[in-house]
């Protein structure tokens, strides 16, 4: 793989250039399908994934029959770290490609043993999973603390980053159901916030996607929801 080709996955920053390519070198290159199970919940989790390209989003299938989209990932992304601990291991979620996806396969066993046998490397995954952890408490707070509005402006804000760099004119793929689930809200809540940022020209509701117009205006929205307006002054 070309040095220009390789995404900056954070399981890799840091290390020698000998040891990336030695990481990197582990893994095995898999391209899925738009729509395409990528690993079901409760499968064996014996590998990790890095992100080469496109999207993928982690899902869970509730009592009610409904479908939570709780995750989305990108390039530059690694997903799967669940499989890293010891004994069997089984997937927490589904996780289904979004679109044309490529990513590299690093079977979990030989991760592991070359962490053990690689402080630097070992390091480097100690950092990884600290960061998810944080991650989820961050998400679990915002769930119980912060007013659904900011929350489905702040995934809006994301996922705009992660389509699109935070250009305007970004097109993010997403129903309305699956925002509400990233935001852990319903429909009709994300329905209300869409209005808004629409009637501000922020942003316009497509087919089973969101059209962003105006990123500026929609990270401002998010920096300071909830105050009444939507764009600022």
């Amino acid at each position: 793989m070309d040095d220009r080709d390789v995404p900056v996955w954070p399981l890799i920053r840091g290390l020698t250039e000998h040891d990336r390519d030695e990481l990197l070198g582990m893994g095995r290159r898999r391209r899925y399908r738009r729509d395409e199970v990528i690993f079901h919940e409760a499968d064996r989790a014996d590998s990790v994934h890095l992100i080469e390209r496109g999207h993928v989003a982690s899902c869970a299938f509730i009592e009610t029959g409904e479908t939570v989209t709780y995750r989305v990932f990108g390039p530059g992304d690694t997903f799967g770290l669940l499989a890293l601990q010891s004994g069997v291991a089984r997937r927490y979620g589904t996780t289904i490609a979004l679109d044309e996806v490529v990513t590299l396969v690093i079977d979990a066993e030989h991760l592991r043993s070359r962490c053990l046998g690689n402080a630097a490397m070992g390091q480097v995954l100690i950092d990884l999973l600290a960061t998810e952890v944080r991650a989820f408490a961050a998400a679990l707070v915002e769930a119980l603390f912060v007013p659904v509005e900011v929350r489905v402006l702040r995934r809006l804000t994301a996922l705009a980053h992660l389509y699109g760099r935070g250009e305007a004119g970004t097109v993010i793929p997403l129903t309305q159901e699956g925002l509400a689930g990233l935001a852990g809200t319903s429909r009709a809540s994300v329905s209300k916030v869409l209005k808004g940022l629409e009637e501000a020209n922020i942003v316009e509701r497509r087919r089973s996607a969101v059209f962003v117009a105006d990123p500026e205006a929609l990270a401002w929205a998010a920096a300071h929801a909830p105050g009444g307006s939507l764009s600022p002054p």
